[in-house]
């Protein structure tokens, strides 16, 4: 399924049917042809902030060579 891709200024003439689209799936609003903005639901939205915040720093990499891998349950990077 293709994301709904509109205009800045069809979002404002259709703001409320595609606030509420907006809601179920990411609104993109282009500007001179091109992705500028990406409207979702606010939860959508922590859902995504608390996924970047299971990033591993490379400064938690143990310093003894073995090599990282990611943890698929954690998200998190641990020495194997």
């Amino acid at each position: 399924m293709q994301p709904t891709k509109v205009t800045s200024s069809e979002f404002q003439q259709a703001f409320g049917a595609l606030s509420d689209k907006a809601r179920h799936e990411p609104v993109i609003i282009t500007k001179h042809g091109r992705p500028s903005l990406v409207v979702m639901a606010a939860e959508e939205w922590e859902r995504l902030k608390r996924r970047d915040r299971q990033v591993g720093l490379t400064t938690e990499l143990p310093k003894n060579g073995s090599r990282p891998c990611v943890m698929p349950s954690a998200g998190r990077i641990r020495a194997s």
